[in-house]
């Protein structure tokens, strides 16, 4: 059981150091059904702070894994018609989005195929509707999470539900700076210093971003109109917001058909109901064209996967973290994208930001890929080992240190 306390410190982050909410906002919130505790909580504080409108949309993984699970064929109904049609009127309209979920590590790998590819399908539907206004910059919005027992022992297995659950809280609150006395005034100040990083990496305008060390030599050319993000990002409207808690990276799309070399990967991967540990991936002209692991199913596997999305061999995202990480400090794998991708530079496969390229959200898709940016119905992260990596960024010839076995060394402001 989490403390009051620590949930109400929480609901502060979230309100206050991510989204910034203010008098007169409207605010959607996603939960998960087991959190109506935290959702009161979260509506409480941000009747505090002037919002006008709150609207709590619960969800529920495992309701969602039963209507799969007993053979319907029907797609599983969290939202109806008229509350998808009511969010995206609100979205376009200003208002905030929070989401907060519960990772239920593995769930639907034990569907039988065909209702795992049915739910994939329909999940990946609904997921793009309202992941494309976070695509194109045209919401202020933050993820976080909230733990739950079948994630706790899958993270720690060895210990009794309840144990499992504080020790997997512990870990989360500390990645999250919780521990410290002002967290969501320590959220906006790391906000600023990854701000400052990917500033920097904008003025200096790199053509080409080197990632060296421990069998990898890949080159990766960015968009002539690349943009870095990362820290705070900024809505047309002005108003800032850190989109997700926990955030440690700065981030850009590679050019899509950019990446050119090998990529040695030594960081646990989720993929097909299990964790690969290391892999090998080639690439030419930026398209994913050899796979090496001694788990041959899982080289099969992935090309497999990623060849359903048009698109899907390419890379979408490049993100450099450094050591300073407060989810790297926790010196653990956390079974969420979200938390374990905020602890290593990564990758991702599949679709492209928009707000990667300048004006990006203004751009057809037709003018997005002419621009260099990847279109796909898929986002695929997948972390590496930047504790034994060299990062650096090519401009005119000239190549400037950026990482240094994990640690940040390009100077900014």
């Amino acid at each position: 059981m989490i403390a009051m306390h620590e949930l109400e410190r929480y609901a502060e982050i979230m309100l206050r150091g991510a989204l910034d909410v203010q008098a007169g906002d409207q605010l959607i919130l996603f939960i998960p059904d087991a959190y109506q505790n935290m959702a009161e909580i979260i509506k409480a504080s941000a009747q505090k702070l002037g919002c006008r409108k709150i609207d709590v949309f619960y969800d529920s993984k495992m309701d969602e894994w039963n209507h799969y699970a007993s053979g319907k064929t029907d797609k599983y109904i969290w939202l109806s018609e008229e509350e998808f049609g009511y969010i995206e009127h609100a979205i376009v309209s200003g208002a905030l989005l929070l989401v907060m979920r519960s990772e239920y590590f593995g769930l639907f790998e034990s569907l039988p195929p065909e209702a795992k590819q049915l739910r994939t399908a329909c999940y990946m539907q609904d997921f793009f509707r309202i992941f494309k206004y976070v695509q194109a910059d045209q919401v202020q919005y933050c993820l976080g999470a909230l733990p739950n027992p079948h994630w706790a022992k899958t993270v720690f297995p060895q210990l009794s539900d309840g144990e499992a659950l504080a020790a997997l809280w512990d870990k989360m609150s500390k990645a999250i700076y919780l521990d410290t006395p002002m967290p969501y005034e320590t959220w906006r100040k790391r906000a600023v210093t990854l701000t400052e990083r990917r500033n920097a990496l904008n003025d200096y305008g790199f053509d080409e971003i080197r990632f060296q060390g421990d069998g990898t030599d890949l080159v990766v050319k960015l968009p002539q109109k690349a943009q870095w993000q990362g820290g705070l990002l900024k809505r047309p409207n002005g108003r800032e917001f850190i989109p997700n808690i926990p955030t440690e990276e700065v981030f850009t799309t590679p050019l899509r058909d950019g990446a050119s070399g090998t990529l040695a990967v030594n960081k646990d991967f989720f993929f097909g109901g299990s964790l690969v540990p290391s892999y090998t991936l080639t690439f030419e002209n930026g398209k994913l064209t050899d796979v090496f692991s001694p788990r041959l199913e899982f080289a099969e596997k992935l090309l497999q996967s990623l060849d359903e999305y048009e698109g899907g061999r390419y890379l979408g995202e490049i993100a450099l973290v450094s050591n300073d990480a407060g989810v790297k400090r926790q010196n653990m794998f956390f079974y969420d994208m979200v938390y374990d991708e905020n602890a290593s530079c990564h990758f991702a496969f599949g679709s492209s930001y928009r707000n990667t390229i300048v004006e990006g959200d203004r751009l057809s898709d037709g003018e997005f890929v002419a621009a260099g940016g990847n279109l796909c119905q898929m986002h695929m992260d997948f972390m590496i080992d930047s504790e034994n990596m060299r990062v650096s960024g090519m401009k005119d010839g000239d190549s400037h240190l950026i990482l240094d076995n994990g640690n940040w060394v390009l100077k900014y402001k």
